[in-house]
């Protein structure tokens, strides 16, 4: 199922079986997800093992996940961990 969440401070550190839809200030992401994951926020941070693709908006975004789709960012400043893996096309 998908799961919708916000708030001030999210955290998800869980398997998700589906797509995972987060809003809010300071996002942290380290989970299992095998849909999509769309996220908007000042600081995104993205770990775990995602089977599709990553649509994100902040104003600071940190990645160190394994993304097989595809990754859409829109935001000021980027990090990509030496750890990253993204299988399919990267926009920024």
């Amino acid at each position: 199922d998908d799961l919708y969440v916000a708030g001030e401070q999210v955290g998800v550190n869980s398997t998700i079986e589906g797509d995972l839809f987060m809003g809010g200030n300071k996002l942290n992401i380290d989970s299992q997800i095998t849909g999509d994951v769309v996220a908007g926020g000042n600081l995104v941070n993205i770990k775990g093992d995602l089977k599709d693709d990553i649509k994100a908006v902040g104003q600071s975004i940190k990645i160190a996940a394994t993304v097989k789709g595809d990754v859409m960012l829109a935001g000021e400043t980027l990090e990509v961990e030496d750890r990253a893996s993204i299988g399919g096309d990267f926009m920024f």
